[in-house]
């Protein structure tokens, strides 16, 4: 999961985030086309027991903390939408 999230990152050119290391033992396999980021973000994670989130423009894939199942808050202004275009990731 953790090289999954770090490949899209990459990817989308997200210059800042952090994921927790944790995330390494964990296995994921993802295709996306033409997704939002914020999408893609909380399809990789669902079940996980992280979530993310948005704060000056650094992403932070964090440990859930409300478990209601509400999306979590993106607290970015003004910043762009970016979408993934074409991207298949094995991980």
């Amino acid at each position: 999961m953790y090289y999954a999230i770090t490949l899209m990152f990459d990817q989308l050119k997200v210059g800042n985030y952090t994921i927790p290391d944790e995330l390494k033992s964990r296995e994921v396999s993802a295709h996306f086309t033409h997704l939002p980021l914020r999408t893609a973000l909380e399809t990789i994670l669902k079940n996980s027991g992280y979530t993310y989130k948005v704060d000056n423009g650094v992403y932070s894939v964090v440990l859930k903390v409300d478990q209601s199942g509400r999306a979590p808050v993106d607290t970015a202004k003004n910043e762009p939408e970016t979408t993934i275009r074409e991207r298949r990731s094995t991980d």
